[in-house]
């Protein structure tokens, strides 16, 4: 089983990571920073894709893009910890929509999506 985890450096994205390595899943790990990425004890044992969500191309397909993962666990969040900021329902969210559709209309069947609740401000 080949796993997506979108936000692999938030609080939660680490976390998740290092849970499912103690499985063997294989695992396509991506956030918008490489570098901050590459600290991480789990970089060496993904399959690491940068990808920054406010660069998202509708005419992509993003399921091939990310290799085709049997299962997306969706945490991604831009903007955090600017909690108060309407653009967290004004622009991640439908932005966060499309890819979401995205994937599913191009292949994948399999998604959790989740977060601390912050996103969507206070």
């Amino acid at each position: 089983m080949k796993v997506l985890v979108t936000g692999a450096t938030g609080f939660i994205g680490n976390y998740v990571i290092n849970e499912l390595l103690k499985h063997n899943i294989e695992i396509v790990a991506t956030s918008s920073n490489e570098e901050k990425a590459k600290h991480f004890l789990w970089f060496d044992n993904v399959k690491y894709i940068p990808f920054n969500f406010t660069q998202f191309d509708s005419s992509t397909n993003y399921f091939l893009f990310f290799n085709e993962p049997d299962v997306l666990i969706h945490l991604a969040w831009e903007g955090l910890p600017n909690y108060k900021s309407d653009f967290h329902i004004t622009e991640n969210l439908p932005r966060h929509k499309v890819f979401l559709k995205n994937v599913i209309s191009n292949g994948l069947r399999n998604i959790t999506v989740t977060g601390t609740c912050f996103e969507y401000g206070i």
